[in-house]
């Protein structure tokens, strides 16, 4: 019989964890009950608390505080609370378990996200990945309460709430927040720590929070996350440059420009680029976020289907009118055209028509007015009811959302032999009728922007494929910031424009792709943007200077060289029409440049009949021994 080895003998215990991860930012009652309930599930088991290390506008504690202050809330949980700057995220926790000799996980979540972290984790379990690697006999995820719609988290949890009370300086609001045992000292530190955090001053002198009434709506707006997100493209009213939003403050949004520095503007300041929404913004067109907020992701794709479908159709068609899906339950408010309607006429309808509701006319919210003769007034044809609220929309549009649709079927024609498909967004069609034009952008202008990159074969655009780009007309100052996709399947490029504006010398973060040729876009760019060449040419002069110096009076590489490497710290430049201003020192340079090259080749020939002549005598004194 073998003898059987020690391992034979050994039974692996099952080593069980509870855990839970989460912002906490800041600590509350909630978390506390949270903990709670992670301690009676757990048992006889080990329970462990994770936070992220994330910080920002919503996160405005850092790491190490939220570890220090929920272990002090809450002692009797505080050895569980662990603090690794190693472990950021949910498979690093599952990792460091597995390290620690845990056979079995099971972490307590909301009820919203249940599933997700029962597939992330299985997903991964017995693989190796960037996290690391963990191999558990059994992963559960459970249930810690059913979330409370007013608060953040789970059941009791009110992060949210707290910054608020904070950023509000509503000390006795915040108090209700911790917990009884939590001393008033402490309370203060955390309230001031949330408020250093979010970019406030500390507070000394706490006052009651008293309700005031609402100031501005774009600030309601904000505050409630409904209007701009970091890495959103806005416009700045001011100068019409298109920047990215890279923080987001209290009241203000700091942007970052194409050079790489940042403003700091005041929400009122800047305008949104369209956001597109995030379930459908893969779908073919566009897909404004507000016009799918609120809605499930079935309901949105039907509705972008409905638009696309229905969009198109000419103003005297009585089934464009047709209710969108989701147009009962949409979170929508009156469009800007209604309002301008009201506060011209300071009534919903106009003569000879009354208002029976509100209704869809493409992407706008405008009143459903019908003619009095439904209610024993004077008949009127709809004909003359349509025609009287296009009427209407003149008075704020010059460009009609019938005529941009007639201009990108004329666009696609043009540019269909190229494979190329042209898209404009609901914003597109605002701008281009905005006040700040001026002159006004026509129809005809697009036209000729469009016959002018069908002449050029669409090569800038085919040569861009999945990128961001602005499309610049120099000799009529148009700047059309655009997204171009790539359907491989269909071997097509759709070019949808977000934006338009009349303005020279505008910059942005994205490529330039000029209507014009090159050379024209050359002599252009020279000319309209002088003052920057002439910098730039002060720049590379120096720069030329300083090499030389460095090097006994000769460069390393041609002055082209260096044109190359200053053009690329300016927007939109032209390294070529750079290297022209450098005249007779470029010449001169070129010339030096052949004249090192000569040198160098004769150096390098005279080594070479060095070297024949070495192996020629070493062979004869071999010859003669």
């Amino acid at each position: 019989m073998a003898i059987k080895n020690f391992s034979q003998y050994l039974v692996e215990e099952d080593k069980e964890v509870y855990f839970t991860f989460g912002r906490m930012n800041p600590p509350t009652t909630g978390h506390g009950k949270v903990m709670d309930n992670l301690q009676k599930k757990s048992g006889k088991y080990d329970y462990k608390v994770y936070m992220s290390q994330k910080t920002g506008a919503k996160d405005p504690l850092s790491y190490k505080d939220k570890v220090k202050h929920i272990r002090k809330m809450y002692p009797k949980h505080a050895r569980s609370v662990i603090m690794d700057p190693k472990v950021k995220n949910v498979f690093d926790v599952a990792s460091q378990l597995y390290d620690q000799g845990y056979t079995k996980i099971c972490m307590v979540v909301g009820q919203d996200r249940l599933r997700e972290f029962t597939v992330l984790l299985e997903k991964y379990n017995g693989k190796k990945a960037r996290h690391g690697f963990y191999n558990f006999q059994s992963i559960k995820v459970v249930s810690a309460g059913q979330r409370d719609p007013d608060a953040e988290g789970v059941e009791g949890m009110s992060a949210s709430k707290q910054r608020a009370f904070a950023k509000d300086n509503d000390y006795q609001s915040f108090t209700q927040g911790v917990p009884r045992g939590y001393s008033d000292k402490d309370t203060r530190k955390l309230f001031n720590d949330v408020r250093k955090g979010m970019g406030l001053k500390e507070e000394l002198h706490f006052k009651n929070h008293i309700a005031l009434p609402v100031v501005s709506e774009t600030r309601e707006q904000y505050i409630q996350g409904e209007l701009y997100a970091v890495g959103d493209e806005v416009i700045i009213k001011e100068s019409d440059e298109l920047v990215k939003v890279a923080v987001l403050g209290t009241n203000y949004v700091i942007v970052e420009r194409t050079d790489g520095t940042r403003l700091r503007k005041w929400l009122d300041a800047v305008e949104l680029v369209e956001r597109q929404d995030s379930d459908i913004k893969d779908r073919k067109g566009t897909q404004p976020a507000r016009y799918h907020k609120g809605l499930e992701k079935s309901t949105k794709v039907k509705r972008d289907a409905h638009f696309k479908k229905h969009g198109k159709k000419d103003d005297d068609d009585e089934s464009a009118y047709k209710p969108a899906p989701g147009d009962k339950t949409a979170k929508t408010k009156p469009s800007k055209y209604t309002k301008a309607f009201k506060d011209m006429y300071d009534e919903d309808c106009w003569d000879g028509y009354k208002q029976v509701g509100m209704k869809k006319k493409g992407n706008k919210t405008v009143p459903d007015c019908v003619p009095v003769s439904e209610y024993g007034g004077p008949k009127i044809s709809r004909a003359d009811y349509l025609k009287k609220g296009r009427e209407y929309h003149s008075v704020k549009e010059d460009v009609s959302q019938k005529q941009l649709s007639d201009l990108e079927k004329f666009a696609d024609r043009l540019l269909a032999k190229f494979k190329v498909d042209i898209e404009f967004t609901r914003h597109f069609a605002d701008r281009m009728n905005d006040d700040r034009n001026k002159p006004a952008i026509t129809v005809a202008e697009l036209q000729r922007v469009f016959k002018k990159i069908a002449k050029n074969k669409a090569k800038n655009i085919r040569q861009n494929p999945d990128s961001e780009a602005v499309i610049k007309d120099l000799q009529m100052d148009l700047n059309l910031p655009v997204v171009i996709k790539y359907d491989r399947n269909k071997d097509e490029f759709e070019v949808v424009n977000k934006t338009i504006m009349r303005k020279k010398n505008f910059k942005s973060s994205s490529k330039t792709i000029t209507t014009e040729g090159r050379m024209l876009g050359k002599l252009k760019s020279l000319t309209i943007n002088k003052k920057e060449y002439q910098h730039a040419l002060k720049t590379l002069k120096d720069l030329i200077a300083r090499k030389k110096k460095e090097n006994g009076g000769k460069l390393r590489h041609g002055t082209q060289y260096y044109a190359q490497k200053i053009a690329k710290t300016y927007s939109g430049m032209d390294d070529r029409a750079l290297h022209s201003l450098l005249g007779e020192d470029a010449v001169a340079t070129a010339q030096d440049k052949i004249s090192r090259e000569k040198e160098a080749d004769k150096k390098k020939h005279d080594r070479i009949l060095d070297r024949a002549r070495l192996a020629r005598a070493r062979t004869k004194n071999r010859e003669t021994k």
